[in-house]
This record gives C-alpha cells, sequence and structure tokens, in this order.
C-alpha cells in the first residue's frame, strides 16, 4: 500500500501507525473525522486500507477504525445529503 498522496497528516499518520499523533487529532484537536475529500471521509479510507492490509498492518487499521467510529466517524455514504 503505497503513501497517501493527499497531504493529509492524518492520513499519513494512519499509513505509518504513529498512534500517538492519531490519538491527539481524534481527542485533543477534535479534527473533523467526516470531512469529504476525492477518497471520502476517514473512516472510507480506512476501510479500503483494511480491505487491502493483512497480519499486524490490519490489525492497527482495524483498530483505528473502531476509534474513529466511537469518535462519530462515518462513511461518505452515510452522512446527510446537502439539501
Amino acid at each position: 500500500m503505497g503513501v497517501p498522496s493527499t497531504g493529509d497528516p492524518l492520513k499519513f499518520a494512519i499509513h505509518t501507525s504513529f498512534d500517538d499523533f492519531i490519538r491527539e487529532a481524534i481527542s485533543l484537536w477534535k479534527i473533523d473525522l467526516n470531512r469529504i475529500d476525492e477518497h471520502g471521509t476517514y473512516l472510507d479510507f480506512l476501510e479500503e486500507r483494511i480491505a487491502r492490509a493483512s497480519g499486524s498492518m490490519r490489525s492497527n487499521l482495524e483498530r483505528y477504525r473502531r476509534s474513529f467510529i466511537e469518535m462519530g466517524a462515518v462513511r461518505s455514504q452515510d452522512l446527510p445529503k446537502p439539501e
């Protein structure tokens, strides 16, 4: 799996398993986990990565996914449509 090219520091932290940064970003900084970019939300990004991962990387990504969901993250398709 290649490094995300979006320039998004949280996606890079997910890719590199930078736990401290991820924890601070979602709990202290209150980053909008449902912001949509060209790849969807952070949860969309995680689920796409999980589908391609194996071993300990898959375990880390699944742990991040659970944490993001606990903090309110949803997939882009589950967000309300703008009126």
